[in-house]
């Protein structure tokens, strides 16, 4: 399961300070995942989750910099590459529950 919002209290934070308010038995999902989400809600639900907000996933660049995604809005969402370090009120993680069982 994937957090509709935010991790709260994720926002404003480095990559590694985000990882420290993940409980153990959360993981951040890849920007696949997310992508999935968020328009499998759209077309069931009618409703654009991170419609003001980019999320950091576990995904990353050939920089190694984490991919965001987000602001889903009409037109699409936004998946782009963002800085570790940057901080931004913004950009959060999501979490889904990490589980050995398949």
């Amino acid at each position: 399961m994937i957090r509709k919002k935010s991790v709260p209290g994720s926002n404003c934070k480095t990559w590694i300070e985000q990882q420290k308010v993940l409980k153990p038995s959360e993981r951040v999902p890849n920007a696949a995942e997310v992508a999935y989400v968020l328009a499998l809600y759209r077309k069931v639900r009618d409703i654009r989750l991170l419609s003001d907000e980019l999320v950091r996933t576990s995904s990353t660049d050939c920089h190694d910099q984490h991919v965001v995604v987000g602001h889903n809005e009409e037109t699409g969402m936004s998946i782009i590459p963002e800085g570790d370090i940057h901080r931004s009120d913004k950009i959060g993680i999501l979490t889904n529950q990490h589980s050995s069982y398949i």
